[in-house]
């Protein structure tokens, strides 16, 4: 029981935050693959056009496994994971965009257009994704 104790410290050492590219991780090969360009995304900050209708707010909390594994891997798994189920309840409800992107840890919120939060530990990766789910106008020209 003492042992454990002392290695609490140590463990929790493992956690660390991460702030990774979003853009690199969606360069990844199974998610270049996986993500489909039939919902837009807009991350953080990052400017839209006015939506047409909303359709609520998701959370998506994704683990990867990073035992053994490339931490960076693994949090774009984890990214990839989390935005993927966002992505299936936008289909859904009949939207065309996921709106302000975000990703929280330990009581603070990562709302940036570039980069994302990801706490990665010993044994897993993990993210926590929301974002309004949302139904933009059609460009002109298109057919809703």
């Amino acid at each position: 029981m003492l042992a454990l104790l002392l290695m609490a410290p140590v463990v929790r050492a493992w956690d660390t935050p991460m702030q990774l590219p979003i853009e690199a991780a969606l360069r990844e090969e199974e998610a270049r693959r996986l993500v489909s360009p039939d919902i837009q995304l807009f991350w953080g900050t990052q400017t839209q056009p006015e939506t047409q209708a909303r359709k609520g707010k998701d959370r998506s909390l994704a683990r990867s496994r990073s035992l053994f594994r490339n931490k960076v891997r693994a949090c774009n798994n984890a990214l990839l994971n989390a935005l993927l189920d966002l992505l299936d309840t936008a289909r859904d409800r009949g939207a065309n965009a996921l709106i302000g992107l975000r990703t929280h840890g330990d009581g603070q919120t990562t709302d940036s257009p570039t980069h994302f939060r990801c706490d990665a530990g010993l044994v897993s990766a993990q993210v926590d994704l929301t974002g309004d789910i949302a139904i933009l106008p059609a460009p002109a020209g298109e057919k809703p």
